[in-house]
């Protein structure tokens, strides 16, 4: 469970970072 949560989470959170540097840049 926690493995799989983190995972998500990581995911989650190179999307959002991944999107505000796409931002950021553009």
């Amino acid at each position: 469970m926690v493995r799989l949560k983190t995972a998500t989470v990581e995911s989650f959170v190179e999307r959002v970072e991944g999107s505000t540097s796409g931002l950021e840049n553009g």
